[in-house]
């Protein structure tokens, strides 16, 4: 920096256009209480707060601000490991109530099929469905089943596992 005192130069290029319009307001307000970058003469990056406050001369009239600035770096990058957990948290929030749908889908399925009056049924593999879903599953093979909607229940599972099955030439 050519000049040492002047803190507009060291403010992040990214931040310095909102932080400059919020110090024209602090010197009509006297409040200024903001988190931005700076840039040091060696080039790394660091998180600030900055707590400025109005200095008034004999006619109440802001004379100038001053204020303290404290690094927050450390702080910042706690708050974005924050962040960063809560979206993989919600990730696998998601995740568990997806499974924990198809897992009711499945058991009312089962319950329905296990009360239904007598009658033989072979079950198939899931990767068997997932190979040979064209002809096992239509809706018209189906039955009573897909008045209840049961194929359209199964529909997503089954095509994750069509996804999901290793290629091979064995049926």
């Amino acid at each position: 920096m050519d000049n040492p005192t002047s803190y507009e130069e060291i403010i992040h290029p990214e931040d310095r256009v909102q932080v400059l319009a919020r110090l024209d307001e602090a010197t009509r307000t006297g409040k200024f209480n903001e988190r931005f970058r700076i840039t040091l003469p060696n080039g790394d990056v660091r998180w600030v707060r900055v707590y400025g406050f109005p200095m008034r001369n004999a006619a109440g009239r802001i004379w100038r601000l001053v204020g303290t600035a404290q690094d927050i770096t450390e702080q910042k990058h706690a708050e974005d490991q924050v962040i960063k957990n809560l979206e993989i948290a919600e990730a696998a929030r998601a995740e568990a109530d997806a499974l924990r749908k198809a897992t009711l889908a499945l058991t009312q399925d089962l319950h329905m099929w296990l009360s239904a009056p007598a009658r033989v049924f072979v079950v198939p593999s899931a990767r068997m469905l997932a190979a040979q879903r064209p002809p096992l599953l239509r809706k018209s093979n189906l039955g009573h089943e897909s008045r209840s909607g049961s194929y359209d229940r199964w529909q997503p599972l089954l095509e994750t596992a069509a996804k999901s099955r290793p290629q091979s030439d064995e049926p």
